[in-house]
């Protein structure tokens, strides 16, 4: 088989290129050329090369600038493509650079908010911790006053009770709070955020979508963490304060009058009734510019969770600060009898019907007569009628007076604590018998000091 193709192929070139001889005739003389049939397939080759290129390079110089024409456009439209590939990714680069800079001030402005909120409920909290402080200390100091009065099975049920409040905070709280302002249950609170998922994720490329995803949950959970705290706060601060409000009413003042009182004296910064020990203290806070007032009053809240939790403590804070002031208690320790009431009553010495601005507390001659809430002495000294009388300032419009002394243990000035001795009951000036007449004037106005005691032996009671 092999053979007979090998045969094929030589009678294919040996028919097409049989062997020739070239004849040469010169001078008489004849040579000749023998071309074997490998011989003219190399001359077939190589002039055929030869006349390929010729015809090559003849087209290049006529067509020479058509080529170069050619060539140039196709290197502008492959740089034109280069160029606007290079164009697309910029923009690109340009958009994620853009979304990852308002994803980055989302981030510090949400970071800001949950900053600034945390000052704010650690500043509130702060003044909450020392209003309750306070309260406790008024609790503590009525108890033991009433504790030695009071045989009743009641016990020590106080309904002004910090302490109740306070572990409350910490709590997780789905009721919805509505004593004198809107609140919203946490199941709402906690699908708030202070920044979308969708605000941060929008326009960034995958990976650093879900990154910022994860931030944004953070973010939230913390968000949530803190209108959890603000709700139970606010809850606490408002159950504080409706006890406290009912403690002020039973004394027969009005709560919004001694809330604006305090507003004006904290804000003038005359705190006039400054007392050491167990007296009154806490630090200054200015209130006229705040919630303190009834939820109706000209004063607004300010916006938000955090302001409404700020107008409840800032009404807690100010009801601390005029229970502190307010007496509560009697101005004896020993056994005594009221002899006289406030209001009408038929004079002792005249036996005409007349008005009686105070009580009258009839014990032993030479008792003690004390403080009955702290203060400074305003007067100390013989007053017409009131015999020997000493009154003492308690700041923030609260003033009471003590009449009849046999002896005064005071001087003007003097900043007495609560329950200090302040003189010995007597019976001086108008009087038929050892007594103390015992008033109460808020802003000037004699008030009925049984409404104070009344209000006493409810903290005490409950």
């Amino acid at each position: 088989m092999t053979t007979r193709a090998v045969a094929s192929v030589r009678k294919f070139f040996q028919s097409y290129f049989p062997e020739r001889h070239l004849y040469h005739r010169s001078r008489g003389t004849v040579q000749f050329i023998v071309l074997s049939a490998p011989a003219q397939i190399f001359l077939l080759t190589l002039s055929l090369g030869f006349f390929g290129w010729v015809a090559y390079a003849s087209v290049n110089v006529v067509f020479k600038d058509q080529i170069i024409a050619t060539k140039e456009k196709h290197f502008q439209t492959m740089q034109a493509a280069y160029e606007n590939r290079i164009a697309e990714m910029q923009s690109s680069l340009d958009e994620i650079h853009s979304a990852l800079i308002t994803t980055q001030d989302r981030f510090t402005t949400a970071a800001g908010e949950l900053e600034e909120r945390h000052r704010q409920l650690s500043e509130i909290l702060a003044r909450h911790d020392a209003a309750l402080k306070e309260l406790n200390t008024i609790k503590s100091r009525v108890t033991q006053v009433y504790k030695s009065t009071d045989t009743s099975d009641e016990g020590n049920r106080l309904v002004m009770n910090g302490e109740d409040s306070s572990p409350r905070l910490r709590e997780s709280h789905t009721e919805t709070i509505d004593q004198g302002g809107p609140s919203a249950p946490l199941s709402e609170l906690a699908d708030r955020r202070i920044i979308s998922e969708e605000d941060v994720t929008k326009d960034l490329p995958l990976p650093l979508a879900n990154l910022s995803r994860g931030i944004a949950g953070r973010f939230g959970t913390l968000d949530a963490a803190q209108h959890s705290m603000i709700s139970a706060l606010d809850g606490a601060a408002r159950q504080t304060t409706v006890g406290l409000e009912r403690i002020v009413t039973i004394t027969g003042l009005n709560v919004d009058r001694v809330l604006e009182r305090v507003a004006e004296d904290e804000t003038d910064g005359a705190d006039n009734a400054s007392a050491s020990g167990d007296g009154i203290g806490g630090p200054y806070v200015p209130l006229a510019a705040l919630g303190i007032f009834s939820h109706k009053d000209k004063a607004q809240p300010a916006d938000g969770a955090v302001g409404r939790l700020k107008t409840a403590v800032d009404r807690l804070v100010g009801l601390e600060l005029a229970l502190s002031a307010i007496p509560l208690v009697g101005p004896l320790e020993v056994e005594y009898h009221l002899r006289s009431g406030f209001g009408r009553r038929i004079d002792p010495f005249t036996g005409l019907a007349a008005y009686h601005y105070g009580l009258d507390f009839g014990a032993p001659l030479g008792s003690p007569v004390l403080a009955t809430s702290p203060g400074i002495v305003t007067y100390a000294g013989r007053l017409g009628p009131y015999g020997n009388l000493v009154e003492i300032d308690h700041g923030h419009g609260i003033r009471t007076r003590y009449g009849h002394l046999y002896r005064i243990n005071v001087k003007v000035g003097d900043v007495v604590k609560f329950r200090q001795t302040v003189g010995l009951l007597g019976s001086t000036g108008r009087s038929t018998g050892p007594h103390v007449h015992y008033e109460v004037r808020f802003n000037g106005t004699l008030r009925d000091p049984a409404r104070f005691l009344e209000a006493g032996r409810y903290v005490f009671q409950g």
